[in-house]
């Protein structure tokens, strides 16, 4: 395991307030195994990944793989959410325009589907 994770696995479990001996307890293993990780001595199994992912309420992508963790990651995901909202909105509004304009053609009897 790198240092990267290993540093990641510390400040997730310290942002929860954990020791090592509270987390270890939470994931059913020994203290020593979650002194290793963090000390970049070995890497949690797939089992201790996703119950890592689940107690940090982060993707296994983010756990793994490393994004910055700050306050920001909601207001992110907030515009995310906004962006996709606007641009189905939009998509609707040109869909409706589309068939005004074939309203007037012979035949078109209004929205396919």
């Amino acid at each position: 395991m790198d240092y990267k994770m290993a540093d990641r696995l510390i400040e997730l479990r310290k942002k929860k307030g954990y020791s090592q001996d509270e987390l270890a307890e939470k994931l059913n293993i020994s203290r020593q195994a979650v002194s290793k990780w963090e000390r970049a001595e070995s890497f949690p199994d797939t089992e201790n990944l996703i119950a890592l992912s689940r107690l940090y309420n982060i993707s296994l992508d983010r756990l793994v793989h490393g994004v910055e963790f700050d306050n920001d990651d909601e207001e992110k995901d907030a515009d995310i959410e906004v962006d996709v909202k606007e641009v189905l909105s939009e998509a609707l509004a040109e869909i409706d325009e589309a068939e005004k304009e074939l309203a007037g053609f012979e035949g078109f009897g209004g929205r396919v589907g």
